[in-house]
């Protein structure tokens, strides 16, 4: 896109609200936030069969709509995104692989997909019933041993680090990284996926897949978690229904 001049960003400047390394989670939000976190969370582990981007939209949605002042706001969705995003995506891989041993949701068909089925060491069977993989190998309490040891080491590190480089990091991208580059990077690699995927006519599907959600979403103010929540049912529903 062509400027006369370059862009004017403003970045608000970085303020350390604590001492040290590693910043106390609980201080970092008021009693209300840290109880919106929590709901938003718990409500968004039992969906585990929707798609965590769709939830962590929604969540976001509903706790900034109950919420008027600016700033208060915008931590407020932000940290209920954050939340729902860690919720769905551990809830998504763990309750499928524990309590089914099926990759029913959308990160275990995913992301978690080797968890399921990755022969020869682990096999997942739709047709017979046979289950060879983490869900048969683990019992229920090395589950929520290996899942909490995870999750601790997960924090110690991610969190403090991004406390702590959050602002130097977005700084970074801002002076350097131009927008266009950012958006020309992502449709890439749709294109290449979807070529990966399906040839020419994968590429076509989601071009105009897109096209229509940008549609609905641009002409008929339709939420962007409602159109992730019909793509995934899609994919379930089309096929029985042209079944029929």
């Amino acid at each position: 896109m062509a400027r006369t001049e370059p862009a004017t960003v403003w970045l608000a400047p970085e303020i350390k609200g604590w001492k040290g390394y590693f910043p106390n989670p609980f201080r970092m939000l008021d009693g209300k936030q840290t109880a919106q976190v929590a709901a938003t969370a718990t409500v968004s582990s039992a969906t585990f069969v929707f798609s965590p981007v769709a939830m962590t939209v929604l969540m976001g949605e509903v706790v900034g709509s109950r919420v008027k002042q600016g700033y208060h706001r915008l931590t407020s969705v932000i940290a209920a995104r954050n939340g729902t995003t860690e919720s769905t995506y551990i809830a998504e891989a763990l309750i499928p692989l524990i309590a089914f041993g099926l990759p029913l949701s959308p990160v275990a068909a995913g992301p978690a997909a080797p968890l399921f089925n990755a022969p020869p060491v682990f096999t997942t069977d739709d047709g017979t019933g046979q289950i060879r993989n983490l869900s048969t190998a683990l019992t229920n309490w090395e589950f929520l041993l290996y899942g909490l040891g995870a999750v601790v080491i997960a924090a110690i590190i991610a969190y403090p680090f991004a406390m702590n480089f959050a602002h130097r990091a977005a700084t970074l991208v801002v002076r350097y990284v131009s927008h266009e580059a950012i958006i020309a990077t992502f449709t890439g690699l749709v294109v290449v996926i979807s070529v990966w995927e399906g040839g020419v006519v994968g590429l076509a599907v989601t071009l105009t897949v897109g096209l229509l959600g940008g549609l609905l979403s641009r002409a008929f103010t339709i939420h962007a978690g409602v159109l992730f929540m019909g793509y995934y049912v899609a994919v379930l529903s089309v096929p029985a229904i042209l079944a029929l």
